[in-house]
């Protein structure tokens, strides 16, 4: 296999850049106003800026192992004028639950809510978006058991939310938030979670640290360090032999080999065959220009060659990390939320 070509900024991504540059990354939790500043100023511009008609959002407070309450927002479809009585009439919809993106250190559930209400009104799902407790005041692992302790409540308590995860039961996100969901889908499997999860939305995802790159894909792994123009993800390598340092040391404090860190540590990617139950099929989306490019390449081919797991994966040339979110007017952000519907409905089963 090639090693994937390294690509300059497509022109609209360039034009949007000089119009509406994105904050510098600081990696600090200052930074956190100055991104949330940022992307509110163009939400109005995401597929559902504003609660759809027919789609119910309301908050829960879940609890977590010490007893924090994690905040929770539901979005399911409804009767249009709903109330006590109409609310039990709805369908239960598969159910799908998204983690935020962020760093591990920034964001809360309104990063998914435009998503949220897309795959409620569209696929008639059942979500579930956790605004799990932020790095540096509460360092790693703090958030991941967060959104585990999140995600095994809702196997308990499926019924209360309206959700039926025999039609589908999803994990996903966004860079940090596919992060979480791609361990969590291991630790599922370890842990016998049930209903079983059936699927995997991994989009713009930190899954490879440097230290636990595979021998054998070594040559794929370049991104990290060559993808130097991506305007809101510096490379997080200085070159081949790099390690992890920066923002997910200092400041996430993330133990990179930990298994709940990385779908890559000693107690996932190194089974024995009888070990390899099956893991759920996957959907990828990234940039060409993201530092994390190669980390969904060689996820992918690991899934697909060691486990068996069927995958999809989209890749926008040209554009960079999370570049959607940050200049959701190009037509390259158009594309990708027409892909992720698509690939939603494909993890669904429910391709037209």
């Amino acid at each position: 296999m090639s090693r994937p070509s390294i690509h300059s900024r497509d022109p609209a991504l360039q034009e949007a850049i000089t119009l509406r540059p994105v904050p510098d990354i600081l990696f600090d939790p200052q930074y956190r106003e100055a991104r949330k500043k940022h992307l509110d100023g163009v939400r109005h511009l995401l597929p559902a800026p504003q609660p759809i008609e027919g789609v119910l959002e309301q908050e829960l407070l879940i609890p977590a192992r010490d007893g924090y309450q994690v905040r929770t927002v539901t979005y399911r479809t409804c009767p249009a004028s709903h109330n006590e009585k109409s609310e039990g009439l709805a369908a239960q919809g598969p159910l799908i639950v998204l983690f935020h993106e962020g760093g591990w250190a920034m964001g809360d559930a309104s990063d998914e809510e435009s998503n949220a209400r897309l795959f409620a009104k569209e696929l008639g799902a059942v979500c579930l978006v956790p605004e799990y407790r932020l790095a540096p005041e509460h360092p790693f692992p703090m958030g991941v058991l967060d959104c585990w302790d999140v995600l095994k409540w809702a196997t308990e308590n499926f019924g209360e939310i309206h959700a039926d995860p025999t039609r589908g039961f999803v994990v996903g996100g966004s860079s940090a938030g596919a992060n979480i969901a791609a361990v969590l889908i291991h630790q599922a499997r370890k842990e016998k979670l049930s209903p079983r999860l059936t699927g995997q939305w991994l989009s713009a995802a930190y899954l490879l640290p440097p230290e636990l790159v595979p021998e054998e894909y070594k040559y794929m792994y370049t991104s990290m360090w060559e993808n130097t123009v991506d305007p809101v993800l510096p490379p997080l390598l200085k070159g081949p032999d790099g390690k992890t340092e920066g923002f997910i040391t200092d400041m996430v404090r993330a133990d990179v080999t930990s298994p709940l860190f990385s779908p890559f540590s000693q107690e996932w990617y190194n089974t024995t065959a009888e070990e390899q139950t099956p893991i759920p099929k996957a959907f990828f989306q990234v940039g060409g220009l993201d530092p994390l490019r190669d980390h969904s390449l060689i996820y992918q081919q690991v899934l697909e060659n060691a486990w068996g797991t069927k995958t999809k994966l989209v890749q926008y040339d040209g554009f960079g990390h999370m570049y959607w979110a940050n200049w959701p007017q190009l037509q390259r952000s158009q594309d990708y939320w027409r892909d992720m519907m698509s690939g939603m409905r494909w993890l669904l089963d429910k391709e037209e």
